[in-house]
């Protein structure tokens, strides 16, 4: 009789998440993964052919978490973007590393930040373009664009402990540069 497996994929995938989130996509070592899961690299190469392919669904899982962060968020601003640019920020500075792995870092090969800020199929932007009242799609889209420029500088500047201005501060700084750019 075959012996059962007890440490799965997912239990796999969740101690490659918490290295990742601790310590950064670096971490997701089959040893280091091993020890996370109080076990030895075997299942783990039984699960994945290579450590590529599991830090592939580290990028995926880190995706998700940023989508369901952003699901929970709370969204109380009628301006276009602030509550996404909010959030985004925020993520920054509370899951630096898996910002590092979904925004900074050269890993992701199967999605673009958009794509990770869009949230993929929940489509966070496209669905604050269709907050922007009064002008042309295209102008839309270039709005959210310089807003985005911002708000990334912001997040960045987060990471490394230069960002001097609090939430209240940046949400009004996101509400003038939006109405300016509406106006323009």
């Amino acid at each position: 009789m075959a012996r059962k497996q007890s440490i799965t994929k997912e239990v796999i995938q969740e101690a490659a998440l918490s290295l990742a989130r601790q310590e950064g996509l670096e971490a997701v070592t089959a040893r280091r993964v091993a020890a996370q899961a109080n076990c030895s690299t075997q299942p783990i190469f039984r699960a994945y052919e290579n450590m590529a392919d599991l830090q592939d669904d580290v990028i995926r899982l880190a995706g998700e978490f940023f989508a369901d962060y952003y699901e929970k968020a709370p969204k109380d601003s009628a301006i276009p973007f602030v509550d996404l640019g909010i959030t985004y920020i925020r993520f920054a500075t509370e899951h630096e590393n898996l910002f590092r792995i979904l925004f900074v870092s050269h890993y992701k090969k199967h999605a673009s930040t958009y794509e990770f800020i869009n949230g993929g199929e929940k489509m966070y932007v496209l669905k604050e373009l269709k907050k922007v009242e009064g002008v042309p799609a295209q102008k839309a889209g270039m709005i959210f664009s310089s807003i985005w420029t911002f708000v990334n500088g912001m997040a960045c500047m987060s990471l490394n402990g230069d960002l001097d201005m609090d939430e209240t501060e940046i949400r009004e700084e996101l509400g003038r540069i939006y109405e300016a750019l509406r106006k323009a």
